[in-house]
């Protein structure tokens, strides 16, 4: 690794913080669910999950590659009022890779599952705009004020989101940095509007590092395809 991208990952190692004003949930439950304050908890949402093999997360000098592949997903929609019944989706869309494995293998829940949102290269969404406003987001380009936002009033960005295409039912965002040869994803976490979901309601926040030339090279080139 070059002398200056030694200097920006030391950058990146400086503490980051949420910023205050954002809300956390983060019980600390006893085994009993209640809070070691001895608050009751709201109840967790009856968010989608999956199951996959867990992937190692990369450590903070690591360098990852950026990357995407295929994958097609199913979800169930109950529809009807008098005689309800469930429909069937498959979605197919392009998942984002770290070093050519799926970035939801990284996120741990405490039951083992994995976030089951996808990106928002999604083929039932390629005509909208949501494709090219998120990857403009990962270039440092995002709108919060958009009428389809990608990007959290705390400015984080929305790397998966619900299949319905909003951001606020829950996302997978980070916090995204530059430096003249790195990108980072900072504190990658769980978040609705306000919330950023850590402990036992979400996952345990961690960052990745990529290069910025290879980083910036694979979005433009996604970006030239979907905008």
């Amino acid at each position: 690794m070059g002398s200056r991208a030694s200097q920006d990952l030391a950058v990146f190692h400086t503490a980051y913080r949420i910023p205050s004003d954002t809300h956390h949930r983060d019980y600390n439950r006893r085994p009993d669910g209640i809070a070691a304050n001895g608050a009751v908890p709201a109840p967790k949402p009856p968010w989608s999950i999956a199951y996959a093999v867990h992937m190692p997360i990369p450590t903070s000098d690591h360098v990852s590659v950026l990357g995407t592949q295929w994958a097609d997903e199913e979800w169930t929609e109950l529809k009807g009022f008098w005689r309800p019944h469930e429909v069937c989706h498959t979605i197919r869309f392009l998942d984002w890779t770290v070093d050519g494995s799926p970035l939801r293998n990284l996120i741990r829940f405490v039951d083992g599952s994995v976030p089951s949102e996808p990106s928002f290269l999604d083929t039932q969404f390629r005509s909208g705009p949501q494709p090219g406003a998120s990857l403009r987001a990962l270039l440092g380009k995002g709108d919060p004020t958009a009428e389809d936002p990608i990007c959290f009033s705390d400015g984080r960005v929305a790397l998966l989101r619900c299949w319905c295409g909003d951001i606020f039912d829950r996302s997978v965002s980070a916090e995204i940095r530059f430096t003249d040869s790195l990108v980072r994803w900072n504190e990658i976490a769980l978040q609705d509007e306000p919330n950023v979901w850590t402990g036992p309601d979400g996952v345990e926040p961690f960052s990745l590092t990529f290069a910025r030339d290879q980083y910036e090279s694979t979005v433009n080139a996604l970006l030239h395809d979907w905008n």
